[in-house]
């Protein structure tokens, strides 16, 4: 039973850093201060054609239909001082895509949390007063595996972010449909790269964050642990002195 209930401790450490990764995606990606000021940093106004609050209308309005807020997609915009549709019919079905993963990803973060609890309640029945030290252990050892790759992953992102965007969306999307032409779409053209690197990365430093928050009270816990027990050794030695 021991061993069970560690080897659920180790996996719920990636689902718990997963469920928070995506509580952090929903939160920071409707920002409406942060997207203003993005906007406004990248100056792309002459390029796109739009003006920065319509710009943030039309990214917020996106964000809203993927988590579900409205069913209605559709607006019109002015581009270079004319009145016109901001999504064709490939955009609206990549946006329905995105849609229908967003919903699949919110329900996983459920479920991971859900793991998460089962793991830490199991091991508070299993290990009683030890639980605290073996959970801890669990998290720093599973946390160091999590933040090698996520430093891969990072920098790999930095090198070559297009490659890193693509591959998102071959795992998770189709590629062709979700491939546009920013000649042509008015969607691709205010989703320029450097808004969603700046928004991975904002999302990566909130949920690092989180980790650290947690990570520290965990190495207190194990600090503590370890001394207790050196204290406990050296107590049993002198007795038998």
């Amino acid at each position: 039973m021991k061993l069970l209930s560690k080897i659920l401790a180790y996996a719920a450490v990636p689902c718990l850093v997963a469920a928070l990764l995506i509580s952090f995606i929903g939160r920071l990606s409707g920002d409406k201060v942060w997207i203003k000021r993005e906007y406004e940093k990248l100056d792309i106004n002459d390029y796109t054609g739009m003006s920065t609050d319509e710009m943030c209308t039309v990214y917020l309005r996106m964000v809203d239909y993927m988590k579900g807020g409205t069913d209605e997609l559709q607006t019109e915009v002015t581009v270079f001082g004319e009145r016109t549709e901001m999504f064709g019919e490939r955009e609206i079905s990549h946006m329905n895509d995105v849609r229908k993963l967003w919903f699949g990803v919110e329900t996983a973060k459920y479920i991971l949390f859900a793991f998460a609890a089962i793991a830490a309640v199991l091991a508070l029945y299993v290990y009683r007063r030890s639980a605290a030290a073996v959970l801890a252990r669990c998290w720093l050892i599973g946390i160091c595996v999590i933040a090698f790759i996520a430093a891969a992953l990072a920098i790999w992102a930095a090198v070559d972010f297009y490659s890193f965007w693509i591959l998102f969306h071959a795992i998770f999307l189709d590629v062709p449909s979700s491939t546009f032409d920013p000649a042509e779409s008015l969607m691709i053209r205010i989703c320029v790269q450097q808004l969603f690197s700046d928004l991975i990365l904002r999302i990566a430093i909130y949920t690092v964050s989180a980790c650290a928050v947690i990570s520290v009270p965990a190495g207190i816990v194990c600090k503590t642990s370890r001394a207790g027990k050196g204290t406990v050794k050296n107590r049993l030695r002198d007795a038998k002195e």
